[in-house]
Formats: structure tokens, sequence, C-alpha cells
């Protein structure tokens, strides 16, 4: 298993969104507890504000929503979005030659849906703009489809190119809310700004004339299974901090390696000084971002069930067991085992 491949499973969710993707389904009579339960999950999402859940079952929740209630959109918007629009989206924009021309085609595809999305595509001398309105179900404030879509078609882009196309900048119309520090994952660690006049993405033009250059058997796998693919997209990108992560991640996988800042730097070929003064003009610390891939990485290996609680807690470094209990308790509000017992 690849560094990249791995980060599929490694990454986790916050409630929050769990919460938020579920909203539309119970505004339609559905249960939230039950349709967490259908898959698996625990309860404690709707509670705690520490449980966290992988990518992969987060993208295996939205697919049963969407199926659920026959709608793309969760039922969050004003309009359904009918099963398959992204797919035919997607299917569109095969047909262009450079990301730009494929960023066209998205914007008449969102608006030809009307699904209650509107798309809007800016062209300067020096970036290209792909902005997005949602009309969303009257009496809510739930940006989650703003949120995916934009990142959705971030990472549509970047699997058109097969490279990491870096945003320039995120725009988001609402306020900063609580949990604003998850964006960082979810847009690669671009900038997001909030309270803006409008929801967007911002690319530099000179990106946009890559080419785009995937067949039509890798389209078909794409669409194949296109919740996973997008939503739980690997955390690819030349961001320090996700060069740090994606080698945590492999320390953490095996217990094998150091997770000292000095014995990362030079994994990277460059001063611990260095490092930190990288992470910091990112907005991280290297101490709160490696505690975060060992939550992370506690979780994924609690949910493989393939070892024991002192196994783990010595994959991730820690002194003994009892010291990772503590932390991961710290993280998630219950003890390793109670969370092994929830799955």
């Amino acid at each position: 298993m690849s560094l990249q491949e791995s980060a599929l499973t490694i990454v986790t969710v916050a409630p929050i969104f769990v919460q938020r993707l579920l909203e539309g389904a119970a505004t339609q009579g559905h249960s939230p507890e039950d349709l967490l339960e259908q898959q698996g999950l625990s309860p404690l999402l709707l509670t705690n504000p520490r449980f966290r859940i992988s990518t992969v079952d987060f993208a295996r929740l939205c697919q049963s929503i969407a199926g659920l209630l026959g709608d793309e959109s969760y039922g969050l918007l004003r309009d359904p979005m009918p099963i398959g629009s992204f797919g035919l989206m997607f299917q569109a924009c095969h047909s262009a030659n450079t990301l730009a021309e494929s960023l066209g085609i998205l914007k008449s595809a969102v608006n030809l849906i009307q699904g209650g999305l509107a798309a809007e595509l800016y062209v300067s001398a020096d970036e290209i703009v792909f902005a997005l309105q949602a009309h969303e179900v009257g009496g809510t404030d739930n940006h989650y489809m703003i949120e995916q879509t934009l990142a959705i078609f971030h990472r549509f882009l970047c699997w058109q190119a097969k490279d990491l196309i870096p945003l320039k900048g995120v725009s988001l119309s609402f306020p900063e809310p609580f949990y604003s520090e998850e964006y960082r994952l979810l847009y690669y660690g671009a900038r997001v700004n909030f309270d803006c006049s409008r929801n967007q993405i911002r690319f530099d033009s000179s990106l946009m004339e890559k080419s785009c250059s995937r067949t039509n058997t890798e389209l078909a796998g794409l669409l194949e299974d296109a919740f996973p693919s997008f939503i739980s997209r690997p955390r690819q990108g030349q961001t320090t901090a996700t060069r740090v992560r994606l080698l945590l991640e492999n320390i953490f996988r095996d217990g094998h390696g150091s997770s000292d800042m000095k014995d990362i730097a030079d994994q990277l070929g460059i001063a611990d000084y260095t490092l930190r003064r990288k992470l910091k003009a990112e907005g991280y610390r290297f101490q709160t971002l490696r505690d975060d891939i060992r939550r992370d990485m506690a979780i994924f290996h609690l949910n493989r069930k393939q070892d024991s609680v002192e196994e783990i807690s010595f994959k991730l470094g820690f002194s003994d067991s009892s010291v990772f209990i503590r932390a991961f308790k710290g993280w998630m509000g219950v003890t390793p085992l109670a969370y092994r017992k929830l799955l």
C-alpha cells in the first residue's frame, strides 16, 4: 500500500460534517440515529463533538443518503440533484483538452442541471475563478453542498491533470464556523476566507492550460466508484504539512522510525528550524500536526481490528499503553476499547 493510497483510510472526518450531511434526510422524516446504525456507525457522531470517522466510512454514508433520497445533494438544496448528476458533469468534461475548457464545461453543466446550484466563471490575465451559489432548503444555514462541491470539482481537475493543481485561495460567503480548522484538509491546505461576497475557488491561469490526459477506461473506473473517489480523495500535495503528514502516517502505520521533528526534517532534506518555519507559514505547529496524525492513525488501527491496544500504542510511539489511552480519550471522549466496541 502506497502512502497516497493509505491516506484514503487514514484521514478522518469531524462529526459536524456528519451532522450537516444528515440534516436534509432528517427534514424528510428520517432518523439520523437509524441512518447511522444502518451503516454500522456510532450515534455518538451526533452528540460527541470529538468523535471522528474515516473518510471511507463517511463516503459510504454519503452514498447511502444520496441513494435513499434519490438526490445527490442529500436533500440540502431547494431542488434535488438526480442520481448521476455529478457523473454526467464529469463525462461532459472528458471532451475538454485543457483544464480551462473543463472548468467552462463544468459551469455550463451545473447550470443546465439546475439542481439548486448555479455556477459562474471569471477569467482574468492571471487567474480563473470558479464561483458557486446554492439555493438551499428554506430555513437552513447548511452550507455543506457548497463546501463539498467546490472541493469535488477541484479534485476532479487534479484527477484530469494527473497532478495536484494548487488553489490560489478559497472564498466562502458564510461566517467562519467553529470547525474552520477542518477546511485545511478539505482544500489541500489552501487558504480559506469567510464572509466573502461569493463562494469560489481560484486558480492560476497558467495552470489551467494543463492538458486533460485521462482515457475512457480511466473515466469509467472513476465513475464506477465516484463517492469514495472524490469524498475520500488521497491527501496529495506539495505543501510542507502534507509531506510531513504522509511521512508520519508511514511511521505510525508500522511503528518503524522516529517521529521527532529533527528526524522528519532530515527525511525532507531540510534543517529542523526550516521545517518549523515552513509549517508556521502554513499555519501549523509540528506537535499539533503530529498529534492530529496520531489520532487519525489510532482510529485507522482500531478500525482494522488487527492489533491490540498495546500494539497500537507502540506503533504510535507512546511510552506505554496508559499514556496512549489517556491521549485517545482526550481526542475522542472515549477509551480505545470503548471506541472499538462501537465499531
